[in-house]
């Protein structure tokens, strides 16, 4: 395939292509093609375990944020969690846009192996977001109008998905510039999430049959 895209495309796409060198599950598939013991990162199975396992950790992450005093652990993991978010940002931009086109180049056929599938993991992927940026609400809390250690688990995510999603008013507002960013980060995201990815790949899925048709 002969490429005849433009320049902003070419520089997005290779931007793209050297971001995904931030995730650790890329990392893992690189190393799966010299290790034997990896192959198995390179199924989809795992790439269902990875994204369960990183559900039920950004949801443990409240947990521990609100009853575990233990600073060092509270800072690893909003550390982690925004590595994770840039990870998933940066993961989902390749699929929408990138991907596919870099298949053709090569000469290979690019096919999902259920839209289905998709939609789950980026419904999973969209609720572990909210999941980790509450986590880090509650670590930033001294930059945010509210102690949102006072605020229930349930009120916590509550916050985070009204932010995500603007569904809402929300009494989660910033004191600090600091405030400010995480607030904006997590609305250009939801905005990415719903708007464009969920979107293009709710589209994609098979019709139901109906009385109609027969």
């Amino acid at each position: 395939m002969k490429n005849n895209q433009s320049i902003i495309f070419t520089f997005w796409e290779r931007s793209f292509h050297l971001l995904r060198y931030i995730s650790l599950f890329e990392w893992l598939r690189i190393l799966a093609k010299k290790w034997t013991v990896l192959r198995f990162v390179t199924t989809h199975t795992f790439v269902d375990m990875w994204v369960l396992f990183h559900f039920f950790l950004s949801f443990s992450s409240i947990l521990i944020m609100k009853y575990s005093g233990y600073a060092p652990l509270h800072v690893s993991l909003v550390i982690y969690g925004s590595l994770r978010i840039l990870e998933i940002f940066v993961y989902q931009i390749n699929v929408l846009l990138f991907d596919e086109y870099r298949a053709q180049v090569r000469g290979r056929n690019y096919i999902l192996k259920s839209t289905r599938r998709m939609v789950l993991l980026l419904l999973h992927n969209f609720i572990e977001i909210i999941f980790w940026f509450g986590s880090t609400y509650i670590l930033f809390t001294d930059n945010f109008s509210v102690n949102l250690r006072d605020f229930s688990v349930v009120e916590i995510i509550y916050l985070s998905f009204i932010r995500m999603t603007n569904f809402g008013s929300s009494p989660l507002n910033y004191t600090s510039s600091t405030g400010l960013q995480l607030l904006w980060f997590q609305s250009i995201i939801g905005l990415f999430m719903t708007l464009i990815v969920l979107a293009r790949f709710l589209g994609t899925l098979p019709s139901p049959k109906t009385f109609d048709d027969k």
